[in-house]
């Protein structure tokens, strides 16, 4: 039996995939670049303000987090949508490139969103983050042997080898 996926609607990846790769076919004078310029910006509108709050402040949570996600996710492509590149000469706002605002918003989303709710839980583990952010101490589990698996055949003096060998004559 197959455990469950964590993401279930991930197997649609490829298809938004290749549908915006065949998009720019169909309209002549679309510049592949610009769509890429888009493309980050939306992805910056929605996980810049995440990636630096979080390793800033130490009040930033969850809330704060799906908040920024949320409306740096929505302004852009609403911006989008209004902008030049979509309605073309009819366009409400002239802006070619989102994340002048967009990006703005998504902190301000995500300060308000984690202004309006508390999670002590989160700023006690601020000092933890800011440690393993900055010096990578504490990333890794501790190993329960000096050597490595596969290497204790190798080393007689391996605490693991004594306790097995010690188990195997009794």
């Amino acid at each position: 039996m197959t455990p469950e996926p964590r993401f279930p609607h991930a197997d649609l990846t490829p298809i938004v995939g290749a549908e915006t790769d065949v998009a720019p076919l169909g309209r002549p004078g679309s510049n592949v670049a610009f769509l890429v310029a888009l493309a980050f910006a939306v992805a910056a509108s929605a996980n810049l303000p995440v990636i630096v709050l979080s390793l800033y402040w130490r009040r930033f949570n969850t809330a704060g987090a799906v908040c920024c996600l949320g409306t740096g996710l929505l302004a852009s492509l609403i911006l989008i949508l209004l902008s030049p590149s979509i309605l073309r000469k009819n366009a409400i706002l002239p802006l070619e490139n989102p994340g002048i605002v967009s990006i703005p918003l998504g902190f301000l989303g995500a300060v308000v969103g984690t202004l309006l709710s508390r999670e002590p839980e989160a700023e006690r583990k601020f000092t933890e983050l800011s440690l393993r952010a900055n010096t990578g101490l504490g990333a890794e589990p501790k190993p329960t042997c000096p050597c490595s698996e596969a290497m204790s055949h190798i080393s007689p003096n391996c605490s693991a080898n004594s306790s097995s060998t010690s188990r195997s004559k009794r």
